[in-house]
């Protein structure tokens, strides 16, 4: 199991997020938006997650309205699938 861990880029451990839990053999997706946002794509349940900072730590939320998810996380497939939620 590996857990979504945040650190400068000097190395210094700011976030570990110990509710996070995500398997080593699955596409696990993330990156870093303008907003000093990290984004997380995963591939087992097709879940978007964003960790922001608030004030001295961290916290993380699931993207549920897909209007607000960044296309360039999601692969293709996984941008289809939220096509058709938007029709449905």
């Amino acid at each position: 199991m590996h857990r979504v861990t945040i650190k400068s880029p000097d190395g210094t451990l700011l976030d570990l997020d110990e509710d996070s839990r995500f398997l080593a053999g699955l596409n696990v997706d993330f990156s870093w938006d303008q907003e000093d946002r990290a984004w997380l794509y995963n591939s087992d349940d097709g879940g978007v997650w964003c960790w922001e900072r608030a004030g001295d730590s961290w916290r993380k939320a699931k993207a549920a309205d897909p209007s607000m998810i960044p296309k360039w996380i999601l692969p293709e497939d996984a941008r289809q699938e939220k096509r058709k939620w938007r029709r449905a």
